[in-house]
């Protein structure tokens, strides 16, 4: 049989028995929200940095983009540029060609053609 002694130790021992339990869970909840402190800041820094990769993606797609379009009208320009230098070169050589025949007598075309054949002759005769 118990004492009214040990009774009365026990009810005094309950309640310190109970608060330290209480006083465990209270010190294991904290140091498992400072642990998912922990981890939530280094899934922000784990967003941000993916955020910052994707950032860049685009950045860097935007530039390739725009130096695609550069380089496309910088190649026009030189296809322009290019296109009207041949027809500007083709329309003089015509025109220059069309004024000297122009500018030739019959007497002078026949003179030239009797000369280029007695050429001919001559080198004919040599061989």
């Amino acid at each position: 049989m118990t004492t009214i002694k040990e009774t009365n130790e026990a009810n005094w021992d309950a309640p310190k028995a109970v608060a330290k339990k209480q006083y465990a869970d209270a010190i294991q909840h904290m140091e498992t929200a400072i642990w998912q402190e922990d981890g939530q800041r280094y899934l922000y820094e784990a967003k941000r940095e993916g955020i910052d990769l994707q950032l860049e993606a685009i950045y860097r797609q935007r530039v390739a983009e725009a130096r695609s379009e550069i380089k496309k009208r910088l190649d026009y320009q030189l296809a322009k540029e290019t296109a009207v230098k041949n027809f500007e070169h083709n329309y003089m050589t015509r025109w220059i060609i069309d004024n000297v025949v122009k500018g030739i007598t019959p007497e002078q075309e026949k003179a030239s053609i009797a000369q280029c054949l007695g050429d001919l002759k001559a080198i004919a005769a040599r061989q």
